[in-house]
Parts: structure tokens; sequence; C-alpha cells
């Protein structure tokens, strides 16, 4: 099962993407930049908590999200939820316990990509 779950995190959660966010959203604008990780495409079954991500039954090693839930004074119970990506949708996560992604607003559509994204020390 580690080395499962370690196969998965390297083969889908390491591809960043940018995209513009296109999502009516009370706490960021329509046209925004972002970058995130990929953690489900079209066809994949992802369910969300709020203490753990699962894509295609297997655990992601993404941090919960309670701090967002508690800083964004929201309903934790809103953030329960099983989905299947639909076609030409990605699923995107951030990498920070602050992260506020598709957990909270759902897939993206790939029409938004930008591009790959990559980190530059």
């Amino acid at each position: 099962l580690e080395f499962q779950r370690h196969r998965l995190f390297k083969e889908v959660l390491y591809t960043r993407k940018s995209f513009t966010f296109n999502k009516d959203d009370p706490h960021f604008d329509k046209g925004m930049s972002f970058i995130k990780i990929v953690a489900a495409k079209s066809g994949d079954s992802v369910s969300v908590s709020q203490d753990e991500l699962k894509v295609n039954g297997q655990k992601v090693g993404i941090a919960g999200m309670r701090h967002v839930v508690n800083f964004l004074e929201l309903n934790p119970s809103d953030y329960e939820y099983d989905v299947v990506i639909e076609e030409n949708e990605l699923f995107v996560v951030g990498e920070t316990i602050y992260s506020y992604d598709s957990r909270y607003w759902g897939a993206i559509d790939t029409s938004t990509i930008l591009g790959k994204a990559y980190a530059i020390f």
C-alpha cells in the first residue's frame, strides 16, 4: 500500500498547472491566475473530507482542510463529498494547510489551463 500511495503521489500530484480561476467565489476574483497540483483527472473518483483526500480509493498526502474551514468560518459538512471528475476537468489542490482549492470550489475546466508550472529556487 505504501508503494502504491507513493506511486500515486509521484505520477499524479507532482504535476503543477497554472490556470485562470474562472469560478464565482466570494474570496477570489474571476480571472486570477493560480498554481495548484493536479490531484485527479477525468474519470477519477474523489472523496473529500476535512481530514483527508482520496483519489480512486487511495489516500493522498495533502494537508487537511480544518485551517481554511475555520479561518473562512465555513460549515465543515458542506465540504465532505464524493465526486467523479468529468470529461475535460481536473481536480487541483495546494501544498499547504492554508490552500483554497478544488476541495472548496470543485474541479476546473481544462480550457482554463495556462501551462505547466515549476518551482524555481
